[in-house]
Formats: C-alpha cells, structure tokens, sequence
C-alpha cells in the first residue's frame, strides 16, 4: 500500500488545520458543547489563517500564526438556553470581528423543520445584527419571518441569549 505524500506547504496546512481543531495552542480548550463539530468547520471557513483557538463558556477567541486576534465565536455551550422553534431547537452561533462587532450569524443544526429553518436562512433575517456590537446587538429589535414564525423567533431569542451572556467579554483588537 502506497501511503500519501505532502509538499511541505500541504503539511502545514494539515498540521495548523489538525492543531486549531483539537484546540491545541490555546490556553482554554472546554468546549462542552453539543454543537462542537458544527462550530469548528464554521470556525475553519470563516478563520482560515488561524494560528489557534482559545476556547470555552461558550466563546472561541481565534488567534493568527502570530498571535494576533483574529476574531471570535460565540456559541451555545450546555449552559446556553436554545429556543424551540415550529417543531425543535433552533440553536445559532455568531463570528465577531476583533473589535467584538457581528460579522455573521450563523444557524447552527437543530431539531426544528428544515423547510422553516431554510426559510430562516435565506431570508436576510441574520444578517440584521452584523456591524453591531455584542452588547448592542442584544436588543435590537427585529421582525419574525412570514411563513417561518416560530422557528425565526426562535433563532433571535437563541442569539439574545449568547449575546447576553457575552456582552461583558472583553472584547479587543
């Protein structure tokens, strides 16, 4: 059997990619989250130059190859309340930008409909909180989803609750 060869630019890739997944190089590495997997490919896509990964209560700080902060995830860990939507949870992450400012908010997967959830998605609806400060954002007032009520209400109401119990971190950059 004939085992893979990488370049040496492949390598490092693989290397940085295996050792942000596994939390490694970080200080904090307590997920405790049933939305773990979901949140590190979220993680991957939006932070592909991450060095490492800071994490735990919820919160991922994502920091280059030099150390600089990249950003941050906030997710649903077990003690964050998830709303119920039409037929199940609707749980959600947020990317902020180093300054703590939304950059996107994300359905993370759930239990609820997916024909509601898609509606959620494509509907604009999420993209109401980016460019908006974590303690900002937390009351925005925002619109349900015609044809997708419960499930986007459910997706605010699990937003406020990550963005209530991260409004004190100390954001920076």
């Amino acid at each position: 059997m004939k085992l893979p060869t990488f370049s040496a630019g492949a390598l490092g890739v693989v290397l940085t990619l295996s050792v942000l997944l596994s939390g490694g190089c970080g200080t904090r590495t307590a997920w405790n989250s049933p939305y773990e997997d979901a949140v590190k490919a979220e993680i991957t896509r939006q932070f592909p130059d991450a060095g490492h990964l800071d994490v735990g209560d919820g919160i991922a700080e994502v920091y280059g190859q030099s150390g600089e902060i990249l950003g941050y995830v906030l997710f649903p860990d077990a003690a964050t309340p998830v709303a119920t939507g039409f037929r199940g949870a609707v749980p959600v992450m947020a990317v902020c930008n180093p300054q703590g400012k939304i950059r996107q908010v994300c359905l993370l997967p759930g239990a609820d409909d997916e024909k509601f959830v898609q509606r959620v998605a494509q509907s604009g609806l999420l993209d109401e909180w980016c460019g908006f400060a974590v303690g900002e954002a937390e009351t925005l007032p925002v619109d349900a989803v015609t044809g997708a009520t419960y499930s986007s209400e459910a997706a605010v109401v699990s937003l406020r609750h990550l963005l209530k119990k991260h409004r004190n971190h100390q954001y920076g950059g």
